[in-house]
């Protein structure tokens, strides 16, 4: 850690999310790219009640989300719910969308890395982040 920002790298994300082990499916300029993405969502600065190793962990966590609902895209997956039925003559599918309170909330559900960050979060900040002036504008 330099200072109060978290310090991110591919090699360390490949250690925590074995996920992206695989260089040539995953390359290095791909991952570094999702942890920059990441950043957006998840503030490297090492200040509240997520810090340190905590802060990095949910950084790895979203870039790993990401990552694999860009995979989703470019393979025309973009099933956003629970399967909780499927055929195969007529072909159906059905599914149920993950019960949650809002639309981060939603979002972060479509993948196991935004399961467990969803988690992360909330176990750290149970009252939620306020953010803006009002108390309307409350997120995780």
């Amino acid at each position: 850690m330099a200072g109060n920002i978290v310090t991110v790298t591919v090699e360390e994300m490949r250690t925590q999310l074995p996920y992206f082990k695989d260089t040539d499916k995953y390359p290095d300029e791909v991952l570094s790219a999702d942890l920059q993405q990441a950043q957006c969502y998840i503030s490297p600065l090492s200040c509240g009640p997520l810090q340190g190793d905590c802060r990095a962990r949910a950084v790895y966590l979203m870039a790993g989300h990401l990552q694999v609902l860009a995979d989703r895209m470019g393979s025309g997956n973009m099933s956003n719910g629970l399967q909780t039925g499927a055929s195969v003559g007529q072909v159906s599918v059905t599914l149920t969308p993950p019960p949650v309170k809002d639309q981060f909330d939603y979002w972060l559900s479509l993948t196991p890395f935004g399961a467990q960050l969803l988690f992360l979060l909330s176990s750290v900040t149970p009252m939620g982040f306020y953010v803006g002036g009002s108390n309307e504008d409350v997120f995780r």
